[in-house]
């Protein structure tokens, strides 16, 4: 989870820079997907280190990374009490790195 800044040109989305001071505009939660067919194995359990399900993933994409898509996404909470909250892309996780790069904002926080 971290913030990100709407950049001068008020269209695209940036890292937050923290060191410069800001607070970012919205909170968003970083999010990968992985195709079914690359997950090898789950342990819902955890492991001695974490209590959170691990998921054993195939790496074959050219980054060697096996996410399909990373994008950040907003959480909506709904107005039910027992509804799950559910996400909306905001923007592809790649096009806020790069023009961050370019303004030599470097992490994503």
């Amino acid at each position: 989870m971290g913030t990100l800044t709407k950049d001068r040109d008020r269209e695209h989305w940036r890292f937050t820079d923290r060191a410069a001071g800001e607070k970012g505009d919205i909170q968003v939660l970083l999010i990968g997907s992985i195709p079914y067919e690359n997950i090898d194995n789950v342990d819902w359990n955890g492991d001695e280190y974490y209590g959170d399900p691990q998921v054993y993933c195939f790496f074959l994409y050219k980054r060697k990374k096996p996410y399909e898509h990373i994008g950040c996404y907003e959480q909506h909470i709904p107005l039910s009490g027992n509804a799950l909250p559910f996400y909306t892309e905001i923007v592809t996780y790649d096009q806020v790195r790069r023009l961050s790069r370019r303004l030599g904002i470097e992490h994503f926080s």
